[in-house]
């Protein structure tokens, strides 16, 4: 009796502390913005919208400066910050050069730890979204240059992306 008692709370508790998370104020808080350089997003953005035009783009604006095509719609639900995404991604520059990739294979992050562009695109996609973001520097590693990466400084990105999962 007293393992069906221990094994019933662990139970209780564990889906208490997984149900906390998603009623927790700071998981339904947009991302933070605050600290974006404006001048530069300005840059940013005109340098994308000029790109997205000599491409033939058509591309949704987000308010903060992220650009994104949807090319397959997802009907799952929406992550929310404090989620674990699970996802397919491509990272490019501009100039078609990968500098990362998941290489086919699903990986999990904490929504809330990643750059800026995938936090404002992963929570506005359904889950089984395939999209395309084009990120301003601001959105992604700004003015810092990534050590051991073709990724320079103020360096707007583009990812091919697919969000599998959201837990």
């Amino acid at each position: 009796m007293n393992k069906i008692l221990k094994g019933a709370l662990l139970v209780l508790i564990g889906a208490t502390l997984m149900l906390s998370c998603k009623e927790d104020d700071s998981c339904k808080i947009s991302p933070n913005l605050a600290g974006i350089n404006e001048d530069q997003l300005k840059i940013d953005t005109d340098s994308i919208d000029s790109f997205l035009t000599q491409e033939g783009i058509t591309a949704i604006k987000d308010p903060s400066g992220l650009r994104y095509v949807i090319h397959e719609q997802g009907s799952g639900g929406k992550p929310v910050l404090c989620d674990w995404v699970t996802v397919k991604y491509v990272g490019t520059l501009h100039d078609g050069r990968e500098f990362d990739s998941s290489k086919g294979e699903k990986v999990n992050f904490r929504l809330n730890g990643l750059i800026l562009g995938w936090q404002v695109g992963f929570s506005s996609f359904n889950t089984g979204t395939k999209a395309t973001l084009y990120v301003p520097s601001q959105m992604a590693y700004g003015p810092n240059a990534r050590a051991g990466s073709i990724i320079g400084a103020n360096e707007n990105l583009i990812f091919e992306v697919e969000l599998l999962g959201a837990f």
